[in-house]
């Protein structure tokens, strides 16, 4: 929108074939969408499309890294 003349239409540069995944979808399969098509955050959509959330890039790797390389958070 930021990029788009003043006078354009919303639907004309609008976005419409989005990625999305369904609840319950395998982590693994998440994690390569995710990866394939680079996105920080990927829709989390039922059968009628309505959504009902998002699982950032941020979930994904605490995911898939062990505990071990996580890192500690330390008490102040």
């Amino acid at each position: 929108m930021l990029l788009a003349e003043p006078d354009c239409i919303l639907a004309d540069i609008m976005e419409t074939h989005i990625k999305t995944v369904m609840p319950g979808e395998d982590e693994m399969v998440v994690a390569a969408i995710i990866s394939k098509y680079n996105l920080l955050a990927l829709p989390v959509t039922d059968e009628e499309g309505y959504l009902h959330g998002i699982v950032t890039v941020d979930d994904i790797i605490d995911i898939l890294l062990p505990p071990s390389a996580k890192k500690k958070r330390r008490k102040l």
